[in-house]
């Protein structure tokens, strides 16, 4: 498939091999009645592991020890990780075998259109014309089309949900801190890790909860996190708890339901907003089922108050500006020297004649961070200013979902755009980056393929900081109950020429075997 959806980066399979080689010695011993004394305690969790010898790709901004690590910048075209990132680490411990990174956009800066210098385009398997969404676009992609297993990805505005989304596959987005963040590139600055997280992606909701687990293991996740301002002093303990919760059954009869019905939304203008109808009647499914079979107390709540300052109250987190230790975080230029723009005129020219390094989406990226105020004495006041809205807008939400409240809502408003049509469509990331912002944790369920285009679409499932077991737990009803992950068929097509003209050695795409774009 890979040469057809560009969604994986690099691969390591014959290490791969090798290391189930190890794995199926170790089982041999076991199963052949060697004494558990005499395996090491990191053998006997690893054998203990729900997801011992089982694949995992991983996105490639993530660190993969001998991976490149470029980040779709071409600047780091030729770096090589010469560690694992934590997340990575934990799981090897638990036996799961990485077999390759998957693409991003450049510097993972753009939700949509999952595209960089160093490894091109990911399409979405369900049709080539469209776009994966991002920045795990590659990671969604090569899941939704059976390339592999089980992922992992990271979520600073909706990167974990947006090509869960638009690619049909499970995701969650945990509540911050829980996952050390230690291995990403760009390193992520500590006032940041409120609205980044790295996080668990699967073709199945019932995957969400094993690999969930493994990722959040305490044993590297405490002694390799580094941040303290914003992380809570018993970080340690709540892991803990959830993981201990993971392991316990939610009962959904005592589940409070919140939703919105868009259609009622009175935002005007540039703030409006629009949600495919079939979004929404698939939204009205799933409270109905909810409400019927576990007798679920339901309430319609408006949403717009949340949405209509998002992006600015996103902008403004992210530049730390309003934080305590803001002339530490904030940076005139972080953009800019991150992305590598030696003169921004001259590359405002170049980019469109396609002779740049750079991509368009970082061109938008770069005019969006732009809007933001550089002099530091307009910066901080509209900073704080927003700060303390998000700070108010997350007491107001957590005080309405309580212990057992749960927030159904479209992951984003339409199925996948078209390649580069989303670049006039940022106020859609409104939808996801609410969650970042909040600091909830949100795990995505994707429900069917949408009848005019047979593209995928599902819901997002919100609850209060730390209650990422109940968001798990409605993602795997949802699944039960409306079927979850649909076999692409422009995948089925595709891989079914190839193994036809394969003995043939006769090259195809899809062109060739005449497969149209929706």
């Amino acid at each position: 498939m890979n040469p057809f959806i560009n969604a994986m980066t690099q691969d390591r399979f014959k290490e791969a091999l090798e290391e189930a080689k190890k794995i199926d010695q170790l089982l041999a011993s076991f199963r052949a009645g060697k004494p558990e004394a005499e395996f090491t305690n990191d053998q006997l969790e690893m054998l203990r592991s729900p997801l011992l010898g089982v694949p995992v790709s991983v996105k490639e901004s993530v660190m993969v020890k001998g991976m490149k690590n470029t980040c779709g910048l071409w600047s780091r075209k030729d770096f090589v990780a010469n560690q694992n990132a934590v997340i990575v680490q934990n799981a090897i411990r638990f036996g799961m075998i990485p077999i390759c990174t998957t693409n991003i956009p450049e510097c993972t800066l753009f939700w949509a259109d999952c595209q960089n210098k160093v490894y091109g385009r990911s399409l979405n398997p369900y049709d080539l014309s469209r776009i994966t969404g991002a920045s795990s676009g590659g990671e969604a992609s090569l899941l939704a089309s059976a390339g592999s297993v089980i992922g992992i990805g990271t979520d600073i505005g909706g990167s974990l949900r947006n090509p869960a989304q638009y690619c049909g596959i499970y995701s969650h987005k945990p509540s911050p801190f829980l996952i050390s963040c230690e291995g990403n590139y760009p390193a992520i600055k500590e006032h940041r890790l409120r609205l980044f997280t790295m996080g668990p992606m699967c073709r199945y909701a019932s995957d969400l909860r094993p690999l969930f687990k493994c990722l959040l293991s305490d044993k590297d996740n405490a002694k390799q996190d580094t941040y303290y301002r914003f992380q809570p002093e018993n970080i340690s303990e709540i892991r803990k708890n959830i993981l201990q919760k993971l392991d316990e059954s939610v009962d959904l009869s005592q589940l409070k339901l919140f939703y919105f019905d868009f259609n009622e939304s009175s935002l005007k203008g540039k703030q409006s907003i629009k949600v495919n109808e079939e979004i929404l009647e698939a939204q009205g499914e799933v409270v109905d089922h909810f409400r019927s079979k576990f007798n679920c107390q339901v309430e319609h709540i408006n949403l717009d108050k949340y949405l209509k300052k998002m992006l600015i109250t996103w902008q403004c987190m992210l530049s730390g500006g309003g934080t305590a230790d803001r002339d530490t975080n904030f940076s005139e230029n972080e953009l800019k020297d991150l992305i590598g723009f030696n003169n921004l005129i001259v590359e405002f020219i170049l980019v469109p004649l396609g002779v740049s390094k750079h991509t368009k989406e970082s061109m938008l990226a770069m005019l969006l961070d732009l809007s933001m105020p550089k002099d530091r004495e307009k910066a901080y006041p509209l900073c704080e200013k927003f700060e303390k809205y998000a700070a108010e807008l997350k007491s107001e939400m957590e005080n309405l979902l309580g212990d057992t409240g749960v927030l159904l809502m479209p992951t984003l408003p339409t199925v996948a755009y078209k390649h580069s049509t989303a670049l006039m469509k940022t106020a859609d990331i409104r939808f996801p980056i609410l969650f970042n912002c909040l600091q909830l944790p949100v795990s995505h369920a994707t429900i069917r393929l949408d009848k005019k285009h047979r593209l995928p679409f599902g819901l997002s499932a919100a609850a209060k900081q730390y209650n990422d077991c109940l968001t798990i737990a409605v993602a795997e009803e949802i699944e039960t109950a409306f079927g979850g992950w649909t076999p692409p068929s422009v995948g089925v097509e595709l891989a079914s020429a190839a193994r036809i003209n394969q003995k043939e050695g006769v090259k195809i795409s899809k062109d060739s075997i005449g497969i149209e774009s929706r």
